[in-house]
């Protein structure tokens, strides 16, 4: 089975300098070198195709028909110019191919249906159980599943499945960046594989998310990405990889579960902290204190980073409700700014299912995007 747990994610179609290749033999490439353009400039014309890829008329038009015919690529309305006929612009067709995304956390388990645009069509959250955690993955991928539409079962291509350090194992010293599968870790993948009938694609959490944004975020191929879960994890995005250091525990904060603490020592019902529900208002209070001390340690952590990187965004997501993300995010401003540090907050992509959105957008990647075959390679000649 596809293992992505020790990969890096997808390098992905810069805006200028990529090329094509011509040859019959590298369809595939070229292919994913279209697709990764669509999916970064939205719509363009078989003449701005060529402008970007410097691949020929005719290899376009055929590459174009092909993915047409396989339903991948959608035809807009005419586009006319005041010069020139009337041009056929493309972009991706969001039905083309969905995939299932799941992640494992501390106290929730998320799943996720994305389609072909990186859209969400479905989510579900529920609190872990006393079942096997294999067995609740299983029983909310069929949820999810068998309640949309058959094109879209059919068109279904994997699982993807990002997991919290908690359920791996110990870490693994022979390799960089990289904790060894935890007991049953096996077991839930071949269950997963088992019951769906679709490939299973691990991959660790902190990175699954920033692979969502990657893909199919709004900003450069160049930020520092903050996942705030029940702990805060940070990765940096240059050229589109999400870098993972030696050690990655030395860039985790504290999170959600320090605003649980404090929300169950006042008394104040701490589960819309994990479900993504609205805090009552007796917990503002607290949400805006565990805010600014957030603020500051992120603040910390990025001073330190600036000091050698130059990135021009922080993407934020949590599972938080959108007004407390954006009070959230609001407070880090605010703390940067105090700082003297000019680096905006932005809110990531599906922000509030960013884990196991990243983790279906890695099945995407593995099938589509020009790239993640090398990184595959990197983890098997290891």
């Amino acid at each position: 089975m596809p293992d992505m747990r020790f990969a890096p994610a997808p390098v992905l179609l810069a805006r200028s300098g990529a090329g094509g290749l011509n040859q019959t033999s590298v369809r595939s490439h070229n292919e994913r070198l279209v697709l990764d353009l669509l999916r970064r400039e939205k719509t363009l014309s078989r003449f701005e195709i060529g402008q970007h890829t410097g691949l020929s008329a005719q290899t376009i038009s055929v590459l174009v028909r092909a993915l047409l015919k396989d339903g991948l690529l959608s035809e807009e309305q005419l586009s006319r110019g005041r010069v020139g006929p009337p041009t056929t612009p493309f972009s991706l067709n969001a039905d083309g191919a969905f995939a299932l995304g799941a992640y494992i956390g501390v106290r929730v388990i998320d799943v996720c249906l994305l389609d072909f645009r990186g859209n969400l069509r479905g989510t579900l959250r529920r609190p872990i159980g006393p079942d096997g955690l294999g067995d609740q993955v299983v029983a909310l991928s069929d949820e999810l599943l068998g309640s949309a539409p058959p094109p879209v079962r059919e068109r279904a291509l994997g699982v993807g499945l990002a997991i919290n350090r908690v359920h791996w194992g110990a870490p693994a010293a022979e390799r960089r960046g990289g904790w060894a599968p935890g007991i049953g870790l096996d077991d839930i993948e071949n269950r997963i594989t088992g019951a769906s009938g679709l490939a299973c694609f691990i991959v660790d959490d902190a990175t699954s998310a920033a692979i969502g944004d990657i893909l199919y975020g709004e900003r450069a191929d160049r930020f520092v990405y903050c996942h705030i879960g029940a702990e805060a994890q940070a990765r940096v995005v240059l050229n589109g990889q999400a870098q993972v250091g030696f050690d990655d525990s030395l860039v985790v904060l504290p999170g959600l579960a320090t605003l649980g603490r404090a929300l169950k020592e006042a008394r104040v019902a701490d589960d819309g902290v994990w479900l993504g529900n609205e805090l009552p208002p007796e917990a503002a209070g607290l949400f805006e204190e565990w805010a600014q001390t957030m603020a500051k340690c992120i603040t910390s952590a990025m001073t330190g980073l600036l000091a050698f990187l130059d990135v021009p965004y922080l993407v934020l997501v949590a599972p938080l409700a959108p007004g407390e993300l954006g009070a959230l995010a609001a407070s880090i401003d605010a703390a940067f700014a105090g700082a003297g540090l000019a680096v905006p907050t932005a809110i990531g992509h599906n922000a509030q299912w960013a884990k196991a959105s990243g983790a279906a957008a890695s099945v995407m990647s593995a099938r589509f995007s020009k790239g993640w075959s090398e990184a595959e390679d990197q983890v098997t000649n290891a």
